[in-house]
């Protein structure tokens, strides 16, 4: 069976504070891009699972979500039967753009399916929010208004056609724990940022609006340790982007444009230096089945 697993970027994220299990409550808007990974999975005659993948950043062990989401569905419906995943990687790692959540949205989909398992969208939550509060959401799509700890989706108009998007990742690797510890340790507090106000100017595609609201509670790890961040944010402004800012707990810079030349002109300008850099799309899905 052949899936996409497609990436996302964070319009705008709130933190609203810390639970007693170590998750944060949080509120955020988040659009899939067309920046996306390939993943076959077939069926082995030894009962166990293995990943491959073309990318040496990728984890082939237990490590992987993508082995934890195979063994969640395993263990759940008490599966004896062996599975090889392979990883086309496509979408930068360590990034905050939920690949490695988007990787295990698409073993629970493509087992879902193969398997006849007749889950339905609550099961697939269920399965997904215990491996990562991402991958609820990359197993649906599209633009969703996440709140709790991922598993309230709400679906929203996303960013419309005529908006194109810069996905610039820095060479470095940004652990999503290590992000969180930060926020907490430095009690972070952005007041400014107004989810339903965001939630509003993203579904009249409003990116003024957008920008005068929104805000990244989860960047300043990633700041901090990639100052090139605000000269990455610097450049998209100065090449007319309509609204940048770094994607979950980074280190990638995002940047939305309505003038093609000039977005054009800005990717040409950080590829030189950015070998992660990528032109893309809003996508209105997230997992999709393309191949039996």
């Amino acid at each position: 069976m052949d899936l996409v697993s497609r990436a996302k970027i964070n319009l705008s994220l709130k933190i609203l504070g810390r639970l007693q299990n170590g998750y944060h409550r949080i509120e955020t808007i988040m659009q899939s891009i067309s920046l996306e990974d390939k993943i076959s999975i077939d069926e082995i005659e030894k009962d166990e699972i293995h990943i491959t993948s073309n990318s040496k950043d990728v984890p082939c062990d237990e490590s992987n979500l993508a082995y934890s989401a195979a063994k969640a569905i395993k263990d759940k419906f008490d599966i004896k039967k062996g599975i090889k995943i392979h990883i086309e990687k496509n979408i930068p790692v360590a990034a905050g753009l939920a690949g490695g959540s988007s990787n295990a949205a698409a073993v629970i989909v493509g087992l879902n399916d193969m398997w006849k398992l007749n889950m339905n969208d609550e099961s697939l939550v269920e399965v997904g929010l215990s491996l990562g509060a991402d991958v609820p959401f990359c197993i649906f799509g599209g633009c969703f208004f996440s709140e709790g700890v991922g598993e309230k989706l709400s679906a929203s108009k996303g960013l419309g056609k005529d908006k194109h998007i810069l996905i610039c990742k820095l060479d470095a690797f940004i652990s999503t724990q290590k992000t969180y510890e930060y926020y907490d340790n430095n009690d972070f507090f952005n007041g400014e940022i107004d989810s339903k106000k965001c939630l509003e100017a993203v579904s009249n595609g409003d990116l003024t609006e957008l920008k005068k609201y929104s805000g990244n509670d989860l960047d300043g790890y990633s700041r901090e340790t990639c100052p090139e961040i605000d000269d990455i944010i610097s450049k998209m402004n100065e090449h007319s982007s309509l609204f940048s800012m770094v994607s979950g707990s980074g280190p990638t810079v995002f940047g939305i444009f309505e003038d093609d030349k000039k977005l054009r002109l800005c990717y040409n300008l950080l590829r030189e230096k950015y070998s992660q850099t990528y032109i893309c799309d809003a996508s209105g899905k997230g997992v999709e089945i393309i191949g039996e």
